[in-house]
């Protein structure tokens, strides 16, 4: 009877050992399986997703530095005005370049509505008006044929009577308004009118004035900016390239 109750501890005793063994082994064998990312693979994932942010910046890193080469690019593109290199009249020797509007009066403001402010106290004297009243009135200005991008007060001759408009398009080209039209009288004598259309009422009246555009220059294209210039004595206005060449605008409204 004792050797059967020995043998029965003995047999719960080695039970409890090999239970303690398994789980032991288990508990191994199931460590090395999530070290090496066979059982669970978040290791791999935080690999993969570190993997991925990594390249994520190196792509952002290179479209910037791919924006920032473009930049450069662009800027280098665009040169410097040379006087010598005018494309469309060779027979003029160009100085002293301005780049702000002429000093007489005038402003142009692009918009959904094209406004053309003239300061009358400034204006009127150089206009030669016989009468006019010392205040800034808006002009609306119509008839592009098509979307404008800036405006220029500029001109050619040696007086006010030459100042022009001139509109630079978003495609390139230029648009223009001459501020006075040579008129002659009877006698052959001649004088300037200001350049104003007008609306008519029912009966045939004028009422209100504006300024309209007299269409693109002929020729000319890829323009980026305007300057004012003396030319043989003159004064004509001139639209840059970005290679550094440019127009003689007021020579191609002549011509």
């Amino acid at each position: 009877m004792e050797k059967e109750i020995e043998t029965k501890k003995k047999g719960k005793g080695l039970v409890i050992v090999i239970i303690i063994m398994s789980l032991i082994i288990l508990g191994m064998a199931g460590y090395i399986c999530y070290d090496k990312g066979i059982i669970f693979n978040n290791k791999k994932e935080e690999t993969s997703s570190k993997q991925s942010d990594t390249k994520k910046e190196s792509k952002e890193t290179d479209k910037d530095t791919s924006k920032e080469e473009k930049n450069t690019d662009t800027k280098e593109e665009i040169k410097d005005l040379d006087l010598t290199k005018c494309i469309n009249n060779s027979n003029m020797k160009y100085i002293n370049p301005q780049e702000k509007d002429m000093d007489v009066g005038l402003e142009i403001v692009p918009g959904s509505i094209t406004v053309l402010k003239i300061n009358w106290e400034k204006f009127g004297p150089l206009s030669r008006a016989t009468a006019f009243v010392n205040e800034t009135i808006d002009y609306k200005i119509d008839n592009f044929l098509g979307k404008i991008k800036s405006g220029f007060v500029g001109g050619e001759g040696q007086d006010t009577m030459g100042t022009i408009l001139f509109y630079l398009m978003e495609d390139g080209t230029v648009e223009y308004t001459k501020m006075f039209n040579l008129q002659k009288d009877a006698q052959g004598n001649s004088y300037y009118t200001m350049n104003y259309s007008y609306d008519n009422d029912s009966e045939g009246k004028s009422t209100k004035s504006y300024f309209s555009s007299q269409g693109k220059i002929k020729d000319v294209k890829d323009v980026i900016k305007f300057y004012t210039v003396s030319a043989n004595g003159y004064v004509t206005t001139i639209g840059a390239t970005k290679d550094g060449s440019f127009y003689d605008l007021g020579y191609a409204i002549r011509n």
